[in-house]
C-alpha cells in the first residue's frame, strides 16, 4: 500500500501530530525512519495523566515522559502550546509535583510559549515564585483551573489576549474564599477574551478593558458574589469594556433575590458594540428579568438574546421576556 501521508511536508505532518497527546505522537516514531524523530519537532506538548492514573502506572513513568520529551528537543525548537491535564477522580498528589511542573513550565517559557493550559480536578498544584509564567512576554492564551499561585505578587503579560481562570487559589484570601482568584485585573486588561469563575475584585477597582470583545462571568450560589452584589459587578464590567461584543452570564439559583441597582450610567458597548448576550441557568428572578430587559431595551446593535431557562413555568417566563421593549429592531430572542 502506498504511504501517501509520509510524503507530506514535515510542517504538515507536525501540524497533524499536534492534535494528538504527546505520548501518542511519540509512538508514531516506530512507523518508519522518516517518522523516527519527527515527533520532537511538534510545537505542541500535550500531557494528560488520565491513562496513567486509571491503569495505576507509577508516577515516575509520567515524570520521565515529560522530562524526556522536553530534553529531546533542541533548545531553539519552539514550544507554542503546552498542556497539562489531570481532570479525573483518580488523582494522586505525587503525579504533579510542584517542583517538576515549575521546571516544565519554565522550559516552555524559554522556548517562546504562546498557549498554556493547566487543568486539575482537585486543588493542590502550586506555581512557585521561580515559575516565570506570569512574566512571560510571548504568552497569548492562558487557562488555569484549580491552581495555587500564592507566591506571586505581580503579573506582567503584555501579549495576553485570552484568559480563562477557574477556581484558582491564593493563601492571602479569607478561608471561605479559598476557591477564588485574585490576579489583579489591571495586569490582564489588554485581553480580548476573558472568562472569570469565582473572582474577587470590587466593582470600583475594575480597570478599563480597551480590547475586550468576549466576556464570560460565572456566579456562585450566594446572592453576594464574594462580598459585593453581582449585578454591580456585571454593570461595572460593561462600563469598562467599550468594545464588548459578546456577553455570557452563567447563573446559579439563589435562595434570595437582590436589589437591581438601576444603573445611572449608559455603557458605551451597548450603544454600538454588543451583538450577542446569553444568560445560562435563568431562574426567572426579578433581577434576572430586569437585567435581560435592560440589555434588550438599551443595546442598539444587539442581534441575539439567548435565555436558557431553569424556571418551572417557562411559558410565563417567555411571555415576560417577549413584552420587553426593544432597543434594536433586528435582535432575535432565543429561549430554551
Amino acid at each position: 500500500m502506498d504511504d501517501r501521508i509520509s510524503k507530506f511536508p514535515d510542517d504538515v505532518l507536525c501540524h497533524i501530530l499536534s492534535f494528538l497527546p504527546t505520548e501518542q505522537a511519540i509512538a508514531t516514531s516506530v512507523l518508519s525512519k522518516w517518522w523516527r524523530s519527527l515527533w520532537s519537532s511538534v510545537p505542541t506538548l500535550n500531557f494528560d495523566a488520565e491513562s496513567y492514573l486509571i491503569n495505576d502506572k507509577p508516577s515516575s513513568s509520567f515524570h520521565k515522559l515529560v522530562y524526556a520529551t522536553i530534553l529531546a528537543r533542541c533548545a531553539n525548537q519552539p514550544i507554542r502550546r503546552f498542556r497539562l491535564k489531570c481532570d479525573t477522580f483518580h488523582y494522586r498528589l505525587d503525579l504533579f509535583r510542584d517542583y517538576d511542573v515549575n521546571i516544565w513550565v519554565n522550559a516552555a517559557v524559554e522556548r517562546g510559549i504562546e498557549i498554556l493550559e493547566i487543568q486539575m480536578r482537585f486543588p493542590g498544584l502550586v506555581l512557585g515564585p521561580r515559575c516565570s509564567i506570569f512574566s512571560c512576554s510571548t504568552l497569548v492564551d492562558l487557562k488555569l483551573i484549580k491552581v495555587d499561585f500564592s507566591a506571586f505578587s505581580s503579573v506582567h503579560l503584555p501579549s495576553l489576549k485570552i484568559l480563562h481562570l477557574d477556581e484558582l487559589i491564593r493563601d492571602d484570601i479569607e478561608e471561605s474564599y479559598l476557591e477564588t482568584s485574585s490576579i489583579p485585573l489591571k495586569a490582564i486588561r489588554n485581553v480580548e477574551f476573558l472568562r472569570i469563575d469565582k473572582y474577587v475584585e470590587y466593582p470600583n477597582d475594575i480597570p478599563l478593558f480597551p480590547n475586550l470583545t468576549h466576556l464570560e462571568l460565572v456566579f456562585g450560589r450566594d446572592i453576594y458574589w464574594h462580598g459585593h452584589l453581582k449585578w454591580d459587578y456585571v454593570l461595572a464590567m460593561l462600563k469598562q469594556s467599550p468594545k464588548l461584543q459578546v456577553l455570557v452570564l452563567k447563573m446559579m439559583r439563589c435562595p434570595h433575590d437582590v436589589v437591581w441597582p438601576f444603573p445611572e450610567f449608559f455603557p458605551e458597548c451597548l450603544s454600538s458594540q454588543l451583538k450577542k448576550c446569553s444568560v445560562i441557568n435563568y431562574w426567572d428572578t426579578e433581577c434576572e428579568l430586569l437585567f435581560v430587559k435592560y440589555i434588550m431595551q438599551n443595546s442598539r446593535v444587539l442581534r441575539t438574546m439567548s435565555v436558557f431557562s431553569e424556571s418551572p413555568d417557562k411559558l410565563k417566563t417567555l411571555k415576560q421576556l417577549c413584552i420587553s421593549a426593544r432597543g434594536s429592531w433586528t435582535w432575535e430572542l432565543l429561549f430554551q
